[in-house]
């Protein structure tokens, strides 16, 4: 089934539905992620992409943090709050990384393209955009 909608509400249970695929144990209070973009060669970028790269996922500024679950959140939703925009990475990989003391990290790896509901990757999955890697 196709998704026709897409907000932040929406895009918080499909994050937590994908950790609960890799760990359906994992203390959702206990997770710390951090944010990766991911360029595809040869695949256009729009003015939205390009805004999010140069200012909310800059990758000078985004690898050396880390993010609560609303937190990051807040970064891969801001053109719909900024917009009303219900656009977010096309697709997201979610993998488990490591625990450190009592939180575990979960590393979140964005395409760099920022598209429509209809157009998310891993409609399969039950809740797109995520698809959950399992090393």
């Amino acid at each position: 089934m196709m998704i026709k909608e897409m907000n932040r509400n929406i895009l918080r249970e499909n994050l937590i539905k994908t950790i609960k695929e890799i760990d359906a144990n994992q203390d959702i209070s206990k997770i710390i992620l951090k944010i990766e973009t991911y360029e595809e060669k040869g695949k256009p970028l729009n003015a939205y992409d390009e805004i999010m790269h140069l200012n909310i996922l800059n990758v000078n500024r985004i690898n050396k943090m880390i993010f609560t679950i609303d937190q990051a959140l807040d970064s891969l939703t801001l053109l719909i709050s900024a917009y009303n925009m219900p656009i977010v990475p096309i697709w997201i990989n979610v993998e488990y990384s490591c625990n450190r003391e009592e939180f575990s990290i979960y590393k979140l790896i964005c395409s760099r393209r920022y598209r429509k509901p209809s157009l998310l990757r891993n409609q399969e999955t039950g809740h797109p955009p995520f698809k959950a890697i399992i090393k």
